[in-house]
C-alpha cells in the first residue's frame, strides 16, 4: 500500500513519467487487482518502457483467455489491445531478443490477427529460446501453427517432442497425423487423449466425433454411428456430434434416424454460433422426409 501511494505522489508530481505508472501497474499486479492491466496500458501509452511493454503483453494473453465476451469485448476489441500489445512486445523483443517468454507472447497476439508467417517466427524463437520447464507449452504452440500453415510432417515431428503429454499436445498430434493421412497414428492418438487427458465431458464429446470420423473410413457406418451415440450422451453434447448423426442418416436415406437426430439438433436453434448448419442440415432433412 505505501508503494502504491508513493508510485501515485509520482504521477501526481509528473502524469506522463511511465517508471511511475509502470510501477503502480506491478504493485496492483502483486496485489491482484485488476486494473493492473489498464495502468500497463497507459503505461505504453506514454512511452517505451520494458516492464511495461512485458507486462501489457501479458495481460492481454491472459484476457483473452477470460470466458466472458463482455471482458474480451471491452478490454480487448474495444481498446485495439491486441495490435497495441504486439508492438510494445516488439519494441521490448529489440532489447531482450533471447527472452522465450516474449517471443511466445508475441506468437500468441500475432496468431489472433491472422500474422501466420509472424506467429510462426515468433513461435519458433520461443520453442529454441524458453526454459527447460516451458519448452512443452512452446513445443505445442509451435507445433500448432505449423499445422495451420499445412507443414504436417514438420508438425508431427515438433508435437513428438513434447515430453509431458498434454491434451492439447495430443489432440494436436492427433490432427496433424489426420492431415498428414496417418489415420491409425491419428486413431490412436485421439484415444490417447479420450482416456487419459480430459475428464471434461464436452472435451470428451468433440474427440469421439474425431474418432467417429476416422472409424467412418475404415469400418463404415455402424462403427462411426456407435461412436457418435456416445458422444450424443455426454453433456453437453458436441454439436459436431448432432450434425455428423443427422449428416449419416441423410446420405445413407436413413428416415428413423434422420428423425431422431432432427430432434436432439433443437438443442442448437438459440445457438447463434450453430444456426447455419442447424438450418442447413434440417432442410436436407426435410427434404429426405418429402423424398420417401
Amino acid at each position: 500500500k505505501l508503494a502504491n501511494k508513493a508510485f501515485g505522489q509520482g504521477q501526481r508530481s509528473d502524469p506522463n513519467y511511465v517508471n511511475s505508472w509502470v510501477g503502480q501497474a506491478l504493485t496492483a499486479e502483486i496485489m491482484g487487482r485488476e486494473e493492473a492491466m489498464d495502468l500497463f496500458r497507459h503505461s505504453t501509452q506514454l512511452g517505451q518502457n520494458q516492464q511495461g511493454g512485458l507486462g501489457y503483453g501479458n495481460w492481454v494473453c491472459q484476457s483473452l483467455l477470460a470466458t466472458t465476451s463482455d471482458v474480451n469485448s471491452y478490454s480487448i476489441y474495444n481498446m485495439h489491445a491486441i495490435p497495441v500489445a504486439c508492438d510494445a512486445l516488439n519494441w521490448y523483443i529489440e532489447k531482450n531478443p533471447n527472452d522465450g517468454g516474449a517471443w511466445n507472447m508475441l506468437g500468441i497476439l500475432t496468431e489472433r490477427m491472422g500474422l501466420k508467417k509472424n506467429s510462426l517466427k515468433s513461435y519458433e524463437n520461443a520453442y529454441k529460446l524458453s526454459e527447460k520447464v516451458y519448452r512443452d507449452l512452446a513445443a505445442t504452440n509451435y507445433g500448432r501453427i505449423l499445422a495451420k500453415l499445412e507443414r504436417y510432417s514438420e508438425a508431427i515431428k515438433i508435437f513428438q517432442e513434447v515430453q509431458e503429454a498434454t491434451f492439447n499436445s495430443v489432440t494436436g498430434l492427433a490432427l496433424a497425423l489426420y492431415k498428414d493421412k496417418q489415420f491409425e497414428e491419428s486413431y490412436g492418438a485421439y484415444e490417447q487423449a479420450l482416456h487419459w487427458l480430459t475428464e471434461e465431458q464436452n472435451s470428451q464429446s468433440d474427440l469421439l466425433v474425431a474418432l467417429a470420423s476416422i472409424a467412418y473410413m475404415f469400418q463404415g457406418a455402424d462403427a462411426a454411428k456407435t461412436l457418435l451415440f456416445q458422444s450424443i450422451e455426454l453433456k453437453p453434447p458436441s454439436p459436431w456430434s448432432l450434425y455428423a448423426i443427422l449428416s449419416l442418416a441423410i446420405l445413407h436415406k436413413d428416415l428413423k434416424l434422420a428423425k431422431l437426430a432432427s430432434g436432439e439438433l433443437e438443442i442448437l436453434k438459440n445457438t447463434e454460433d450453430c444456426l447455419k448448419n442447424y438450418a442447413l442440415l434440417k432442410s436436407y432433412a426435410y427434404l429426405l422426409q418429402v423424398s420417401k
